[in-house]
């Protein structure tokens, strides 16, 4: 099919950067955010990567002796030993080294007009990630698939726990490689008391999602990671495109707005896929020692 001559494009049509900027935008979280002038590392390429580790039943934890009888602080020892020990993905020795690297820090790349952080292309100003304490209950988005919940009951009421890393993002619309997946998505909503320790990236996937920060400066949604820890399943609901009329399947999302349950589960059924819509609270969570 012949592709329409941009010459025949009305100039509304054409979106301009000064139009795109004043999009209104999510306001970016109350306390899971970036502190202002926070330097942000924008290299794609070498930006520390890692793959989620699986959700896994207490059972099947308990059984192979690695679920820890208590999630409490654990020291930087403690934390080598239970990594060699119990086969626990790379990614998460990845990220503690990371975390309590030695590598000064470097000058950092001058601000820019409307936006509350910076980026850095050359190099890490600072380590990759550092350790929060979520000061107030929050909410962070993991997308998983079915491979990921091999062997669990995903059902309300059914109890897991994960030895690994979990990555997830702060954006409540937030999705991820929803067109290549193979035919489920799992998005899972993590609830997170007060006190509870993340690790926040300063390297956001993509660059991250911009949010509004103040009345005129923007910031970018950051990658939360989740250390291991326990977490009870409290809603599971399933869509397919039986769920939706074509009008609902063919919409645009609106994501200037936090999108309905419905509206989000409609966008990833239009790819022809099965949506399921899980929430979970944390119940316990590993900590770590101050870097």
């Amino acid at each position: 099919m012949a592709l329409p001559s941009l010459a025949a494009l009305r100039p509304c049509a054409l979106e301009t950067p000064a139009k795109r900027a004043r999009k209104p935008k999510l306001p970016c979280p109350g306390d899971l955010r970036y502190k202002e002038g926070e330097v942000l590392f924008t290299d794609r390429n070498r930006r520390l990567q890692g793959r989620s580790c699986r959700f896994e039943t207490l059972e099947a934890a308990g059984a192979e002796g690695w679920l820890l009888p208590s999630y409490r602080s654990v020291s930087a020892q403690e934390l080598d030993v239970y990594a060699q020990r119990f086969d626990v993905p790379e990614s998460l020795t990845t990220v503690t080294n990371e975390l309590y690297t030695t590598r000064a820090s470097t000058a950092p790349p001058d601000a820019r007009e409307g936006k509350a952080y910076r980026s850095s292309h050359a190099e890490r100003h600072r380590p990759q990630y550092y350790l929060h304490t979520v000061k107030q209950a929050s909410t962070v988005v993991h997308i998983s698939d079915p491979f990921q919940w091999e062997g669990c009951r995903l059902e309300q009421g059914a109890f897991v726990c994960t030895r690994g890393i979990l990555w997830c993002n702060t954006n409540p619309n937030w999705e991820w490689k929803t067109e290549s997946a193979e035919d489920q998505v799992i998005r899972c909503r993590i609830d997170l008391p007060r006190d509870t320790q993340v690790v926040i990236d300063r390297a956001p996937v993509y660059g991250g999602a911009e949010c509004q920060f103040d009345e005129t400066r923007v910031s970018v949604f950051p990658d939360v990671l989740l250390l291991p820890g326990k977490f009870e399943i409290t809603s599971v609901k399933r869509y397919t495109e039986k769920d939706f009329d074509q009008d609902a399947l063919n919409s645009t999302p609106d994501r200037s707005a936090i999108l309905t349950d419905r509206a989000y589960a409609a966008h990833i059924v239009s790819y022809g896929l099965v949506f399921v819509d899980v929430c979970l609270a944390a119940t316990e969570m590993m900590a770590l020692p101050p870097r």
